[in-house]
């Protein structure tokens, strides 16, 4: 049967099931990222030059979807405590999620580099990379409703300092080289340099 229009809520029926809503914010924001870094460089005897350096990057605005029908709540200590043992607020509709542009992300990391420039045959580079990713979170929706214990979360906007890890590779070590075998050089052809 279809809804009529424009009034699609004209044969609802809150005796007979749960609907669930899907909006977006009337302010969205444009997403967007900032990028920056910082480093240092200091050429070393022996062909070596060793670097220490900051990167990091944050985006704004970036899309999240949260639930605005969620379980009813009291304040405790500043905290919202939701008391799933209610159910939902509104028991007429199951989730009413609205996707909104609040959501941050951030990103820094100290990067090491040693390289050795091409000497005597050979060339080679070690480097380290120590990083620390986060976002605000995607969801705030409970993972348990109808659990026994309350659930502390955000309505539709996340507590203050709640962060989560969406990727992570805390710690990145690359090393490469290349050698120049000595009895190469007078070699023609494919296994030759010229």
């Amino acid at each position: 049967m279809r809804p009529p229009f424009p009034n699609l809520l004209a044969n609802f029926d809150p005796n007979h099931a749960l609907y669930q809503l899907q909006t977006t914010n009337y302010d969205v924001q444009s997403p967007y990222a900032m990028q920056f870094n910082l480093s240092i460089q200091r050429a070393l005897p022996g062909d070596w030059v060793v670097s220490a350096g900051y990167s990091g990057s944050r985006g704004l605005h970036l899309f999240r979807i949260g639930d605005a029908n969620l379980a009813p709540f009291t304040v405790v200590n500043g905290i919202k405590v939701y008391q799933t043992q209610l159910g939902r607020m509104n028991p007429n509709f199951a989730s009413i999620t609205q996707r909104i542009t609040d959501a941050q992300s951030y990103y820094n990391a100290l990067q090491l580099t040693a390289q050795k420039q091409f000497s005597h045959g050979l060339r080679a580079q070690i480097s380290y990379t120590f990083s620390s990713p986060s976002t605000t979170p995607a969801e705030s929706i409970p993972r348990k409703l109808h659990g026994r214990q309350p659930v502390r979360s955000g309505l539709l906007r996340p507590q203050g300092g709640s962060r989560a890890i969406a990727f992570w590779a805390k710690h990145v070590f690359v090393c490469n080289w290349s050698y120049e075998l000595p009895f190469a050089k007078s070699m023609t052809g494919v296994g030759g340099c010229s």
